[in-house]
């Protein structure tokens, strides 16, 4: 795959799409296939490649998705609207569309490719969700011709999640703050127009926090954690204490002027994460990403780079403790 021009790699609208789900099985509550069978998780996810060792303390096959040994029950899409719900061991070939609030998803497998615009998705106007213990398979098929992710938009705590094979891994923006925390997004799907991201937010002033995890994305297009002020301000956002591969840059900032609300990101954090660089095993590109580590939080268009002066003060930026993983070497901002 050629190299891509940095200043063109924008993000195709997916948080602008708000499709509405096919109808899932009757009018229940939490409505679901008829279990045939009783499977047996036998082992986490496979690792892809790329996989870190469990013993680097970077998530990884043997730490996200499905515990050894959990009875997985088969079922079709599911639908929750009760407050509270627990959607527990299910190995779910299809969707879960979240319209209450306090939803658990633990301990589950779901698989839902082409049939799902979101794999999981948490519906406007509710909060409070839980996605633990559980893989997200997208089966390389988007939900739409080239895009799609996991999970989104608002108002969840991902906790030791495995996601792969999805265009994006998570799809950020609304009104409830979101948590993602010890998982593993990797083997992010290539289509012909696709850009992929393992965790992306267009608009989000409402608080996201990201931290130790593990971003993989082998594709020069575009990046591990991709904040882009399209549709609205990036604001009150904290990377922490991740590991990033790849992508066309590690990080979009959220502040590129050539964005319509660039200009208005706020209180944004990038702090003792670790980039991969080539020779490393299991990195992608001698730079971090293939164009570099970061961009779009300097106040300047990607093309221009530099720091607008006195820029990351005035909108409360920060940029420390942040290394090469192979060395330990600080990165600068």
């Amino acid at each position: 795959m050629g190299a891509r021009d940095p200043t063109h790699l924008l993000h195709s609208s997916l948080l602008m799409n708000r499709r509405i789900l096919t109808p899932v099985l009757g009018g229940a509550t939490l409505t679901a296939a008829v279990v045939l069978v009783v499977l047996i998780a036998t082992a986490r996810h496979a690792a892809s490649p790329s996989a870190p060792n469990a013993a680097s303390g970077w998530p990884s096959a043997a730490t996200t998705g499905v515990p050894a040994g959990i009875v997985l029950h088969p079922s079709g899409s599911i639908t929750v609207s009760t407050t509270g719900a627990v959607i527990d061991s299910r190995d779910i070939s299809g969707c879960v569309d979240i319209r209450a609030n306090n939803v658990t998803i633990r301990n589950t497998r779901i698989s839902g490719g082409r049939g799902c615009f979101l794999q999981v998705r948490i519906e406007a106007g509710f909060s409070g969700a839980l996605i633990e213990d559980t893989e997200i398979d997208g089966q390389n098929s988007p939900g739409s011709a080239d895009d799609g992710a996991a999970i989104g938009f608002s108002g969840f705590t991902a906790l030791r999640v495995n996601l792969h094979n999805n265009v994006d891994g998570v799809a950020l923006g609304g009104p409830f703050p979101t948590v993602i925390r010890d998982s593993w997004i990797h083997d992010l799907t290539r289509t012909v127009a696709s850009h992929n991201q393992d965790i992306v937010s267009n608009s989000d002033t409402a608080g996201i926090t990201i931290t130790h995890n593990r971003l993989d994305n082998q594709l020069n297009a575009v990046g591990a954690v991709d904040l882009f002020g399209d549709f609205g301000p990036i604001q009150n956002v904290r990377v922490d204490n991740n590991l990033l591969n790849g992508g066309g840059f590690s990080v979009y900032g959220g502040c590129d002027p050539l964005k319509a609300f660039g200009g208005q990101c706020q209180n944004i954090s990038f702090t003792n994460n670790h980039v991969m660089r080539t020779p490393e095993p299991g990195a992608f590109f001698p730079l971090g990403g293939y164009f570099g580590v970061l961009t779009s939080f300097n106040g300047r268009d990607v093309a221009v780079g530099g720091d607008a002066p006195g820029y990351r003060a005035a909108h409360g930026l920060r940029w420390s403790g942040n290394v090469w993983d192979d060395t330990g070497t600080p990165i600068g901002p």
